[in-house]
């Protein structure tokens, strides 16, 4: 009974492990492939985001239908929220900010995110901080 000193699983274990990342590889295809697919899924989300905004803002709203038409466009960008809320506001070159905030974290972050925080730290325009409900 030599060589049954060897688990009878290690030998399949070890192969299918060392075998499964170039299944896997082969499976998500080449490198293109695979930005195309993580594009298209980016791209399904903003558009489910700009939806959901959409959605709010005619429910808000339905009762102002000028404040309504005042909305001119709802953009979602992929990137670093502050820096990307600074870089938006300047490319459109608006005169004011307005912007929801959960203040999650301690003691709600002083009232503030932490998102709000930082654009409020570096802007040199008005900012609306607008308390969003717990739902």
């Amino acid at each position: 009974m030599e060589g049954d000193c060897e688990p009878a699983s290690a030998g399949p274990t070890w192969l299918i492990a060392e075998r499964a990342p170039k299944a896997l590889y082969d499976l998500l295809g080449t490198k293109e492939y695979r930005k195309e697919i993580l594009g298209d899924r980016i791209t399904h989300v903003i558009q489910r985001i700009k939806n959901r905004l959409k959605l709010f803002c005619d429910k808000e709203l339905a009762d102002d239908p000028e404040s309504a038409e005042k909305i001119v466009s709802i953009e979602v960008c992929k990137g670093y929220p502050a820096n990307e809320i600074l870089k938006k506001a300047e490319a459109l070159r608006c005169d004011l900010i307005v912007m929801g905030t959960h203040g999650k974290g301690i003691v709600s972050q002083a009232f503030f995110g932490s998102v709000a925080k930082r654009v409020l730290r570096r802007v040199r325009k008005p900012v609306f901080i607008i308390p969003l409900p717990e739902e």
